[in-house]
């Protein structure tokens, strides 16, 4: 038998309300007032495995029942405060000019930005379907880091919650985005240097991005809507939150469910309680779902998981798929932009190297300051290729007798252009490796800063010769 529990050492705000008047089964609400229970507050503080233990019910009927014990006192607290509930009343223009406030949270991808209408709506719930491999928790972990911009950059400066069913969030992984992310903010600032740039970057770096990604992971469905149900807590704590990941929404409810009603009913009160989480935290919430197949007369098609009546939980839906080996986003779902599909590709991220940033760096202050007799044109493919495709460099029709490495280590393609005044144009292409293109550079600008053009051959002699080094 369970000890009662006095009423005076609960909280307010409709936690109080006794066990007798909650909108429970009859037999349900004789359990717990036999087990000595008499408020709502201490349902909620047993929780779902306790519940289950005291009154001798399953799991998900604990569950079930928590649901409603605290939908009940949202609505009850709603009703007293005068809040955000039910109660509310505004008009459609007000409506008009808090969604215009709201931001977006960007993807780093200009042309999936743009099918979104700017990024990621704040308040909006965003669920991404896809295959595996094809980079739903690629973009999850890219938004958690670009969630945190500071507004001087045109972010939302806000932090980020990520619970993952799969256990498929890579914290190096995390870690080259954020340090990509930050490199890219401190070009920014080098370029402008504005004086609210610099400053937001003494606490925008890597160790600070990465202690604000508040991490949970929830290995079955109970744990994951008791983690879902206790968010407005943490988030209470937590005010700066703008961005509430879920990376396998429908992982943890695709087995071990005999009843799908069940199922259903579990699965709708998670989808009110994400809606109510984005609202009254203005936060956006982002989903990935898994792809099942579904069979018709003919032929069978890859669709969402969780079936249709899931379909209705998000706001914006956006489905990720290959063609052959490219990646698509098609935007399938939107209150207020068109379908439409864009090709995306998931990069290594080279910001973060060393190598990257001083060439990027150069690269900016050479642009600035364009000499009128030479423009440098440099591209350095990202993607490998193999050296045994290119057993010889071209100099002038000439072969290079500097020899390449075999096997499969990686070449990249450094195209020089110069244009000497009242001559032909000369290119000069060169086969370099990737470690070398800092030291090319150099050269280059030094070459730029000489006060006479040297001869155009001495010039691409020279820098054939850094090649040999």
């Amino acid at each position: 038998m369970r000890t009662g529990r006095s009423v005076s050492a609960v909280c307010v705000c409709g936690m109080q309300r006794d066990v007798g008047t909650l909108p429970l089964s009859p037999a349900l609400r004789t359990r717990l007032l036999a087990a000595g229970f008499q408020t709502a507050q201490e349902l909620l503080d047993t929780g779902p495995c306790g519940l289950s233990k005291e009154i001798g019910i399953s799991k998900e009927e604990a569950l079930e029942a928590l649901q409603v014990v605290r939908q009940e006192c949202a609505g009850d607290a709603a009703k007293t405060s005068g809040g955000s509930g039910s109660s509310r009343t505004c008009t459609a223009l007000e409506l008009l000019e808090e969604e215009q406030a709201q931001g977006f949270i960007i993807t780093f991808c200009s042309a999936l930005d743009n099918v979104l209408g700017g990024g990621v709506q704040l308040t909006k719930i965003t669920e991404v379907c896809g295959a595996p491999g094809v980079g739903k928790t690629q973009l999850c972990m890219q938004l958690a880091v670009d969630v945190q911009i500071p507004e001087c950059f045109g972010g939302v400066a806000g932090e980020a919650v990520f619970i993952d069913t799969e256990g498929s969030f890579m914290v190096d992984r995390a870690a080259d985005i954020a340090a990509a992310c930050v490199r890219h903010c401190q070009l920014i600032a080098e370029a402008h240097q504005e004086e609210d740039h610099l400053k937001a970057l003494e606490t925008f770096s890597l160790e600070s991005i990465l202690s604000h990604i508040y991490y949970f992971r929830c290995r079955d469905y109970i744990e994951l809507l008791a983690q879902v149900y206790l968010l407005p807590d943490f988030l209470s704590e937590h005010s700066k939150v703008r961005l509430v990941v879920i990376d396998g929404i429908a992982f943890p409810f695709r087995h071990d469910f005999e009843d799908l009603s069940l199922r259903t009913r579990l699965l709708n009160g998670l989808a009110q309680q994400l809606i109510i989480i984005a609202n009254d935290h203005k936060s956006a919430v982002v989903l990935t779902n898994q792809m099942t197949t579904r069979f018709g007369q003919n032929q069978s098609t890859l669709v969402p998981a969780l079936g249709e009546s899931w379909g209705h939980a998000a706001t914006v839906r956006l489905i990720f798929h290959w063609d052959n080996t490219q990646r698509l986003a098609t935007l399938y779902k939107s209150p207020s932009q068109k379908e439409s599909t864009i090709p995306y590709n998931i990069t290594l991220h080279p910001e973060g190297s060393q190598e990257y940033q001083d060439v990027s760096r150069l690269m900016i202050k050479f642009t600035g300051n364009l000499c009128p007799f030479l423009l440098v044109l440099l591209l350095c493919s990202l993607s490998a290729l193999h050296v045994n495709s290119w057993p010889k460099c071209k100099y002038r029709g000439e072969s290079c007798t500097r020899s390449l490495p075999s096997g499969s280590q990686a070449a990249f393609c450094c195209q020089v252009v110069c244009f000497p005044s009242g001559s032909s144009l000369h290119l000069f292409q060169f086969v370099i490796f990737r470690t070398r293109v800092t030291r090319i550079i150099h050269s280059i600008l030094e070459i730029s800063a000489l006060s006479t053009l040297p001869d155009v051959t001495e010039i691409s002699r020279s820098l054939v010769l850094l090649l040999t080094l």
